[in-house]
């Protein structure tokens, strides 16, 4: 895939160097082959960007991230090397200061799904639970059986039809709307939810074991694959991984998987929850580290072909490497001990460390993200 290239009338942007503003300027950039820009839509706690900006400085690339002006993990990481301040996402100008931006770099990398929508480009309809659901069935994946309602006053309408417990998810995660899968056991709580919530799927809901096929994917066939079983999630019932491993490939599942990527090329994930494929993720995502210290460094990796490298055989991870999000798997932990579903000794012997652990957060070389998470969340409870 080539490097993105810029469509739109370009707006004056700052990028913010070493605590300096200066005006971005193609003649004082590096390399544009070991330049790389991971964009989402300025979330102060956007881990995903945090992972990236950390896989592409180990993979020795020069990295740049988006912010609305506020201070966000990737940027304030010590590996980040520049900021570039963009309007909120859904304000034209966030495109125009990314695509500027682009000119001098090999790539960009989103790093959520509403920077996937807004910059349009390969993944972008599989974003779309809608596309997403008709590719799986295509390719032989079960899928949950699902219903698409144009806004809630719709789905409010049909509950009285409806087997609890449910799921409401946004049919397209671009920044509007609903921003977060939710579970619901009774229909006054859905009613509840904002009016604006946009256009939403509703699913039931699954029980069972849950897990991922991570990698990328180049010309039709995977450059890198990573396999991970959920040890659990936080949320706890329609959550992302707080803990995970990774385990042995499924070798018939990764030809389902790229029957349902068709032509995407890139960074992507695929999570499942038993046999039914739940969400595909185009881009950079939350438990990344993990990929990255079981020895398949996907950021490295799609650059790297980008790049001029040749397609070799695909990079496995190694079973067996764990992930943890600290914060999260805590919650998690707390919520099963008064669920029941844990005694406190169980929840205490779950969070020990654990040898050859990646962490979301936690890194002694790249302190700052975590000292700023902590800094939010006690801001958050004052």
């Amino acid at each position: 895939m080539p490097a993105w290239t810029p469509t739109h009338q370009q707006n004056l942007h700052m990028v913010v160097d070493c605590g300096r503003s200066i005006t971005s300027d193609r003649s004082q950039s590096p390399a544009p082959s070991r330049k790389i820009l991971v964009a989402d839509e300025g979330n102060p706690n956007n881990r995903s960007a945090l992972a990236a900006v950390r896989a592409l400085s180990r993979g020795g690339y020069e990295t740049l991230s988006t912010s609305t002006g506020r201070r966000t993990l990737a940027s304030t990481s010590r590996l980040c090397d520049h900021a570039l301040v963009v309007p909120s996402i859904h304000d034209p100008g966030w495109l125009d200061g990314v695509m500027e931006a682009s000119k001098a770099c090999l790539t960009v990398l989103p790093a959520s799904d509403a920077a996937v929508v807004a910059l349009g480009g390969p993944g972008a309809e599989l974003v779309d639970k809608r596309v997403v659901s008709q590719r799986a069935s295509r390719a032989g994946l079960a899928v949950p059986t699902e219903s698409a309602f144009e806004s809630l006053r719709d789905l409010v309408r049909a509950l009285p039809s409806m087997t609890f417990p449910i799921v409401v998810k946004p049919a397209v995660k671009d920044g509007r709307g609903l921003r977060s899968v939710q579970s619901f056991h009774h229909p006054d709580a859905v009613e509840r939810l904002p009016r604006d919530s946009g256009a939403l799927v509703v699913q039931p809901f699954l029980a069972g074991d849950m897990r991922a096929v991570s990698g990328v994917v180049w010309k039709g066939q995977f450059a890198a694959v990573v396999h991970q079983r959920y040890i659990r999630l936080w949320p706890r019932t329609c959550g992302v991984a707080s803990a995970a491993v990774t385990v042995v490939p499924d070798t018939e599942l990764e030809s389902r998987v790229l029957d349902v990527l068709g032509d995407y090329q890139g960074i992507f994930q695929v999570q499942l929850i038993g046999a039914h494929l739940l969400d595909i993720n185009p881009r950079v995502y939350g438990s990344l580290p993990l990929a990255v210290a079981s020895g398949a460094n996907l950021p490295a990796v799609y650059c790297d072909l980008l790049g001029g490298r040749k397609l070799e055989a695909p990079k496995r991870a190694e079973p067996g490497v764990r992930y943890r999000w600290t914060e999260g798997d805590a919650r998690a932990l707390a919520g099963g001990v008064r669920a029941h579903d844990l005694s406190m000794a169980e929840a205490v012997r779950a969070l020990r460390p654990r040898r050859r652990t990646a962490h979301s957060l936690e890194d002694v070389r790249d302190l700052k993200p975590l000292l700023l998470r902590g800094y939010n969340v006690v801001r958050r409870l004052r």
